[in-house]
């Protein structure tokens, strides 16, 4: 089950992080992610109510969406998004007690890493996908002289990805792309401007795609 999941998680391309104090129109965000081709969603624990509201999006989109918890940073918190209906657990850090929790519910852990000491760590304890975060400090190329010395190593980076750079970040060898504020606008979640979100992932999902094909890059 794990490695099916995995598999679907790579496929899917880009992962929408969730990230909000009001959360009055989420489920009209997820819904216009879904209209744009964006199956995979994390709703980090930074957002009001996250575990209450993980339960609720289990239930609403069973069978659309790929839904994770992110920014889960110890045990007890990977126990909670798993009680609470989560797939598969990000986190920002290099924990190996998270991954524990997680296999044994046969759960894909996306976990933290920065450094490559870091990766061949969470590697060599079965992290399923390293998230290299925060990536927006090294760009593109730094994905590219990992994938040198980790050429099986499925690397999410996250942090200033968006659907513009997307084909450059999958060229130099992501596996998968961790998206969050140039996709969940926030601005446009206020105003209830949810085309604007549509077009943004409409935009992303056809860009990796392009970039996966060898074209346009």
């Amino acid at each position: 089950m794990r490695k099916e999941l995995v598999e679907k998680m790579e496929r899917a391309g880009a992962m929408a992080i969730i990230r909000l104090q009001d959360t009055k129109n989420v489920f009209l965000l997820v819904e216009a992610l879904l209209k744009g081709g964006v199956t995979l969603v994390e709703v980090s624990l930074n957002t009001a109510g996250a575990c209450d509201l993980i339960s609720q999006m289990a239930v609403e989109f069973r069978g659309d969406l790929l839904l994770g918890a992110g920014t889960v940073t110890d045990r007890e918190e990977a126990f909670r998004v798993l009680d609470a209906g989560a797939q598969y657990i990000v986190t920002p850090v290099t924990d190996i007690a998270i991954i524990r929790v997680a296999h044994e519910r046969e759960a894909p852990v996306c976990m933290g890493a920065f450094s490559a000491t870091e990766m061949l760590l969470a590697h060599r304890n079965h992290a399923d996908i390293i998230k290299i975060f925060p990536a927006d400090t090294v760009g593109p190329k730094y994905i590219k002289a990992l994938k040198d010395p980790f050429p099986s190593l499925r690397l999410m980076p996250t942090g200033g990805i968006t659907p513009e750079n997307a084909q450059e970040w999958i060229c130099n060898g992501a596996s998968l792309l961790g998206v969050g504020g140039a996709l969940c606008d926030k601005e446009a979640i206020r105003t209830g401007a949810f085309t604007v979100i549509t077009e943004k992932a409409r935009r992303l999902m056809d860009n990796i795609e392009q970039a996966r094909a060898g074209k346009n890059v």
